[in-house]
């Protein structure tokens, strides 16, 4: 039975999820902060060590490509596409914000993650439960100002993510709607929700070609921005 091998970095953990075509065999998220780049590996390598797997014998591999933490992204991104041109398997790419929603598959209504993407604004996305109760997306993946997204947000919407506490007086205090705020531990990707999403990818053969995959970072990157600031002040 074929193995799946999934990677997040998009936030400020590294979670990790290894699960064949019935079930998850083994998940592991790690508080890494800013330190995903020298831990990613190590991680890695321990924690296929510890589930008795070879990093040969993986089938395909996943990853969260976006949006979310640029750095992380590029070192989670990096990471994959290493170990697929090394050993020759197929890459599936997930959302953030999808995996997010995953966390609440069973959750009636409306639910809505929303990831602080810095400089006052989060990317985020609703969802609606479909005939499986698994969430399905409705629309599209959104950076948008805190105040403009609760003003289209359905009322009694369940949020969930590190943008809720950071806008908490916009979401929970200051909307004029009333919304309703998920338990804090679904508010990081759970290993089970990275396997169900790259599982199903897999099964619907959704591989990227390597040389096209690349973090999915929704806005530019601040590096950037800045940049293109001083080449137009000159």
């Amino acid at each position: 039975m074929p193995l799946i091998f999934s990677v997040d970095t998009s936030s400020s953990y590294v979670v990790l999820a290894l699960g064949d075509e019935e079930r998850l065999l083994k998940g592991e998220f790690v508080w890494a902060d800013r330190s995903h780049q020298t831990r990613l590996h190590p991680l890695s390598r321990d924690f296929l060590k510890q589930a008795g797997v070879d990093l040969k014998s993986i089938a395909a591999f996943g990853v969260v490509s976006g949006p979310g933490s640029f750095t992380g992204l590029r070192i989670g991104v990096t990471a994959v596409k290493g170990f697929a041109w090394a050993l020759k398997k197929p890459v599936v790419t997930l959302s953030a914000l999808d995996c997010l929603a995953e966390n609440l598959a069973g959750v009636p209504g409306w639910v809505s993650p929303v990831i602080d993407a810095k400089r006052d604004m989060v990317y985020a996305a609703r969802y609606r439960a479909g005939k499986d109760g698994r969430p399905v997306r409705v629309g599209r993946e959104q950076v948008v100002i805190p105040k403009e997204w609760a003003g289209v947000l359905e009322e009694g919407t369940t949020l969930l993510g590190d943008g809720v506490a950071r806008y908490r007086d916009v979401f929970l205090n200051g909307s004029g709607k009333k919304f309703k705020a998920a338990p804090e531990s679904s508010w990081v990707i759970q290993p089970a929700s990275l396997w169900r999403l790259a599982l199903k990818s897999f099964k619907r053969k959704d591989f990227v070609p390597l040389e096209r995959l690349e973090p999915r970072y929704l806005r530019t990157p601040e590096a950037i921005e800045n940049w293109r600031k001083r080449r137009l002040a000159k």
